[in-house]
């Protein structure tokens, strides 16, 4: 049974407002547009523009989910250098309220080109995320990148529509070109 779009938000917006009430941390769900970036992360100058869509789209908009801060910093610092815009989100929960607000919104939300996440993360897995949400007809392309890497994990993602799934440690480059490559193909 295939659930409709909007059946699919309210269940993760149900999962939301409990974790929130169980947590009491509604202070911790933020998502960092281009304009503000977590504490420690330093603001990049202009993007040199190695994956650029056409001039009059400007640049790809990339959903950055990742838990560990270093990286996440990294990661973001990396794509931005490359030319992407980031939004970095530091846990399941507030990738799943920024696409939330994505997929409810036609008129009025950031166009997500990709997302980037990670595997494993406080709240909603990169997994649960793509199996909930990646068979939406308006889903962007999803790449994973996991420290717990093991065939099965990777049978798993790319079944349910991975785009491309990275190791950890992997080479910072490489995601970069299979992100642009990935781009172009859409």
């Amino acid at each position: 049974m295939q659930s409709s779009r909007y059946e699919i938000i309210k269940m993760w917006r149900h999962r939301i407002i409990a974790f929130k009430a169980a947590k009491n941390h509604e202070s911790d769900l933020r998502c960092f547009g281009k304009n503000q970036a977590p504490a420690g992360n330093p603001p990049t100058s202009q993007n040199t523009g190695r994956c650029q869509k056409d001039s009059a789209k400007n640049t790809y908009r990339i959903l950055l989910a990742e838990d560990d801060s270093e990286m996440r910093a990294l990661l973001e610092h990396s794509l931005r250098r490359a030319g992407f815009e980031v939004i970095a989100c530091p846990d399941g929960w507030t990738l799943i309220k920024h696409l939330e607000n994505y997929l409810l919104s036609a008129e009025n939300h950031e166009n997500v080109d990709i997302i980037i996440s990670d595997i494993r993360m406080p709240g909603p897995s990169g997994i649960a995320v793509l199996r909930d949400l990646g068979r939406l007809k308006s889903f962007p392309p999803m790449i994973l990148i996991t420290a717990f890497g093991d065939d099965k994990t990777h049978a798993l993602a790319f079944q349910l529509g991975a785009a491309a799934i990275f190791d950890k440690p992997f080479d910072i480059d490489e995601l970069i070109l299979r992100t642009c490559e990935i781009l172009k193909i859409r």
